[in-house]
């Protein structure tokens, strides 16, 4: 559940009511959002920072819960709520869910929806796999207060597990979208606020050294209703890096990467060193040391 949390504070970052779907990319793989100085720390800290946390999460988060419900073979609110699971061994082939409890906890229920299937490469425990999901939703739902979070996936995708603590190491050829919609107060005439992502052909991959995260790659297309209000190009041309060897830096080494947006614009962060970082938009460049990048673009890295 902790995953779909943090999934809800990305997804919905600025509280957003709208109901509409994510902004598609076009058959031409254009980009919509136009970035400028209102929007551009906020499209790189949502891309580059907040992305590589959340994204590997909550896709685990789904696929626990799919794992869960297929091995019980039933649900904790039977009959109103079904599952139709098959297994090889102890990994889930397939699971079909309608209002499913999967989980009951602290007054919190946890349901499932949708249809999952996985195709792994081999029969090892950490073997790589291609996900598909087809309205494939968790929620949780409490009573009292009333609060209900629920995220929708649609899309396929290339998993490679990983070795260390972020539970994937890879994530490769993502195209699909991700909702997520948030009630509460009144059950009755509950507040509602929804967020949308879309991904084309988007890959994301860490790399886990003995001290956690220490590079990061990023490519592809993604786009949201909020807060980015469209969609944008990540292209990595060096790695983000972090060698570790001073825990207390918290910016990467090394990096070089593109964030492009319509009508020509263009977000670029090349980091020079731990102290100089680069931030080129639109042709203007502006160096920073870490601790005013920091404040500039109100995150922090995954290292």
């Amino acid at each position: 559940m902790a995953a779909l949390l943090t999934a809800s504070a990305l997804l919905s970052a600025c509280n957003d009511s709208s109901d509409n779907r994510a902004p598609e990319p076009s058959p031409t793989n254009a980009n919509t959002l136009v970035l400028s100085d209102e929007n551009a720390a906020e499209a790189l800290r949502l891309t580059l920072m907040e992305m590589p946390y959340r994204m590997p999460w909550t896709l685990l988060d789904l696929f626990y819960y799919a794992a869960q419900g297929a091995s019980q073979g039933s649900c904790q609110n039977d009959p109103e709520g079904t599952v139709d699971g098959a297994m090889t061994g102890s990994r889930p082939d397939r699971a079909l869910f309608d209002n499913c409890a999967v989980e009951q906890f602290g007054g919190t229920t946890t349901f499932m929806d949708g249809l999952i299937r996985f195709s792994f490469d081999n029969e090892q425990m950490d073997s790589p796999f291609t996900v598909t999901m087809e309205d494939y939703s968790l929620r949780t739902q409490r009573s009292d207060p009333y609060n209900e979070e629920t995220l929708t996936a649609n899309g396929t995708a290339y998993i490679s597990p990983s070795t260390g603590g972020m539970g994937m190491g890879e994530i490769r050829d993502l195209n699909g979208t991700l909702t997520t919609t948030s009630r509460q107060g009144d059950s009755q005439s509950p507040e509602q606020v929804s967020a949308n992502w879309s991904f084309k052909d988007f890959n994301l991959e860490i790399g886990e050294g003995g001290r956690g995260p220490e590079s990061l790659t990023m490519d592809g297309q993604l786009g949201s209703d909020t807060p980015l209000q469209g969609s944008v190009t990540v292209t990595t041309h060096i790695p983000l890096y972090h060698s570790h060897d001073d825990m207390a830096i918290n910016c990467p080494d090394s990096g070089d990467v593109t964030i492009e947006g319509s009508e020509g614009t263009s977000l670029n962060l090349a980091i020079t060193d731990n102290e100089t970082l680069l931030v080129t938009l639109n042709g203007v460049t502006k160096t920073y040391d870490c601790d005013g990048f920091l404040a500039w673009a109100g995150g922090s890295f995954i290292f």
